[in-house]
């Protein structure tokens, strides 16, 4: 049957799949097929697909190869800019809205971006097309609310059932070795002017330096109070631009602190947890969305690190900054005070879903329908996954040495960060989490494995 179809791609497990497949799952409800991977998998389906239509969905910018190949094969292509997150302080942003090379923006029919001060900001500085530029909330913020949340219940019994009371902390440093200044500069904004650079990249320094410093400042307070207070669990939930090797490293021997790899969504950690302890994480609106207590670990007694403290996040939580302040909170509950200005800069749903809203955009688009895409190769073997595997290892230590060497220069620390597609995208985590929400998935869906990292939503019912 022919059908308008939406082409996902999910680049950061963490924080996209659940969002994704709930998105998927509405859209197909709506009459779509969806395709959801990596994007490998996507772009080189598109590519390889013999007719024009349907709508490419990505999360920020795209080289412009890719931009120009896809375009020949699709209707639409649209971002959901995940990169442009709320709660920084306003004269941030203009900072992070650089995600798109400017050459690329012609290929681009839609922007979304999730509250209205952002889409004021976007609109103001880069685009002439402003009708292009959208308010629609995003997927992830659905998660939150108290119908879709139950997608994680189960994962939230075994959380607790294994860790019991838990205090959490979720960083969001990137910067925690000496090789901060390497690892800022590695890859600057595509779509920064030249004029700008040089002002960009000092910033940037001088922000890993801030992080690097605050990361020795806080691990040592934690560890400190940690071993005072024996009967006091606290869990690390490290970022996926952390070193994880040095957050293991740093935290060794102190058995009441555990550190927590970004293998999975935070979502049933922060739901399982007693209260959430942060450094201005985006994280931090979640935890107050799902009714957890915040705490803001501001420990910097340095003259200029109020230019990047986070002033909204601050607001919304109490300020700790001694042992004293942390064990006052610990006894804390939730406060409902600033839920009207969090709802607002989370653009909270009300009447309807932010995934609602971004499929009656496209609704609007001008699709071409098309036959379901008959994908070659589907059975994989696992001596080639097996084979592929073992030469990536193969790859990344031969590699490794000659950075270690200083033959090549390449920033470190990036041999150290959590893989990006952890299991890879498959059809039993989907069912896994859609099932939670919707016992009766099955009779209206069809969800089927294409190939390794690529899955196909299928409605049954029309």
């Amino acid at each position: 049957m022919k059908r308008k179809t939406i082409f996902i791609v999910v680049e950061l497990k963490v924080r996209e799949f659940v969002a994704k497949i709930l998105f998927a799952y509405i859209a197909t409800l709506r009459g779509y097929r969806v395709y959801l991977g990596s994007r490998e998998a996507i772009i080189n389906l598109i590519k390889n697909k013999k007719f024009i239509g349907g709508i490419f969905f990505y999360k920020a910018g795209l080289q412009y190869k890719y931009c120009e190949e896809i375009d020949q094969k699709v209707d639409a292509h649209v971002v959901l800019d995940e990169e442009v997150a709320p709660g920084h302080n306003m004269d941030h942003y203009p900072k992070m809205i650089n995600s798109f090379p400017i050459t690329t923006k012609k290929f681009i029919s839609r922007y979304f971006y999730i509250n209205n001060k952002i889409t004021k900001i976007v609109k103001k500085k880069f685009f002439k097309d402003k009708k292009k530029i959208i308010t629609s909330g995003w997927p992830r913020v659905d998660i939150f609310t108290k119908k879709f949340s139950k997608i994680f219940d189960l994962d939230v019994k075994k959380i607790r059932k294994k860790y019991k009371k838990y205090y959490l902390f979720v960083s969001d440093f990137a910067y925690i070795t000496k090789n901060y200044e390497q690892y800022a500069v590695e890859y600057l904004p595509w779509g920064i002017k030249k004029k700008e650079y040089e002002t960009h990249k000092e910033w940037l320094v001088a922000f890993a330096k801030y992080n690097y410093e605050d990361f020795q400042n806080i691990t040592l307070f934690l560890k400190n109070f940690a071993i005072k207070n024996k009967d006091i669990k606290i869990l690390i939930r490290g970022h996926p631009a952390d070193n994880v090797e040095e957050w293991k490293r740093t935290i060794n021997g102190v058995n009441n602190i555990k550190f927590l790899e970004p293998k999975d969504d935070i979502q049933p950690w922060i739901m399982a947890s007693s209260g959430v302890l942060h450094r201005g994480c985006t994280t931090s609106l979640q935890a107050y969305a799902l009714k957890k207590p915040l705490g803001f670990l501001n420990l910097s007694k340095k003259k200029n690190y109020k230019d990047y403290l986070k002033k909204f996040t601050l607001k919304i939580s109490s300020q700790i900054k001694n042992e004293k302040d942390l064990k006052k909170w610990m006894n804390k509950k939730h406060s409902q005070k600033f839920s009207e200005i969090v709802n607002k800069e989370l653009n909270f749903p009300k009447d309807k879903l932010g995934s609602e809203k971004i499929i009656d955009v496209l609704d609007k688009l001008e699709i071409i329908k098309e036959d379901k895409i008959i994908v070659k190769n589907q059975k994989e073997t696992h001596l080639s996954d097996y084979i592929q595997h073992f030469y990536n290892i193969f790859k990344r230590k031969i590699f490794l040495g000659l950075v270690k060497s200083k033959i090549i220069r390449r920033n470190i620390d990036r041999f150290y960060l959590y893989p990006k597609l952890s299991n890879g995208i498959n059809r039993n985590e989907a069912l896994y989490y859609l099932k939670q929400i919707d016992k009766n998935l099955e009779k209206k869906i069809i969800l089927k494995k294409c190939k390794n990292n690529l899955i196909c939503f299928e409605n049954k019912l029309s």
